[in-house]
């Protein structure tokens, strides 16, 4: 490790600015629509989770949001709804670094959640 980086602080400052240089701006926007489009699909399906905390995220959810933004919200799978789901896991860890899901949508396949 570098001399230079002294302690617990200055390794924090770091990792966020890695964090925070990660993707584009535009791509974080993106990722934060999602995020929100995700709490408000759970907001109407009556999940109750509480402020500060990470959204629940299961299977059945991601199954059931990926419907909501496909039919709902009119998103195309591949496009919108991918970035959506990245989005989300992206800001999941980043602010909780408790979770991580891979999804993927294949037009002729379904979805796959490994």
């Amino acid at each position: 490790m570098p001399g230079n980086v002294a302690g617990d602080v200055e390794l924090k400052l770091l990792v966020k600015n890695m964090w925070e240089s990660s993707v584009s701006g535009n791509t974080l926007k993106v990722y934060n629509t999602g995020m929100d489009s995700y709490k408000q699909f759970l907001r109407r399906q009556a999940v109750v989770y509480a402020g500060g905390s990470p959204p629940p995220v299961t299977n059945d959810s991601l199954i059931h949001f990926i419907a909501y933004c496909h039919h709902c919200l009119k998103l195309k799978y591949q496009t919108y709804i991918e970035l959506y789901l990245s989005g989300s896991g992206f800001l999941l860890y980043q602010k909780w670094k408790r979770f991580t899901f891979r999804i993927k949508i294949n037009k002729h396949q379904g979805i796959q959640i490994p």
